[in-house]
């Protein structure tokens, strides 16, 4: 089991066509629901991502992107 820092977060692992992005919604006491999708790297599909990003209302979001010396994990949005 992950124990939960947060309420509302996603994750997003970049590739060059195509983007894996993982919700999990939950309280922090109890187990999250976790729901992965796929989305491609044009405007509709970004717009998509955002747009089901914003109805989750998610909080926090981490960015993995590969580079040449390995992996760069970056907090992407948070919030106020």
């Amino acid at each position: 089991m992950i124990y939960a820092e947060l309420e509302r977060c996603a994750g997003i692992d970049v590739g060059k066509q195509q983007l894996a992005v993982c919700v999990m919604v939950g309280p922090l006491a109890g187990e999250p629901r976790i729901e992965i999708r796929q989305y491609g790297t044009t405007m509709a599909e970004l717009e998509g991502l955002r747009d089901w990003l914003g109805q989750e209302e998610i909080t926090h979001v981490v960015m993995r992107v590969q580079v040449p010396i390995g992996s760069l994990y970056s907090m992407f949005w948070r919030t106020p």
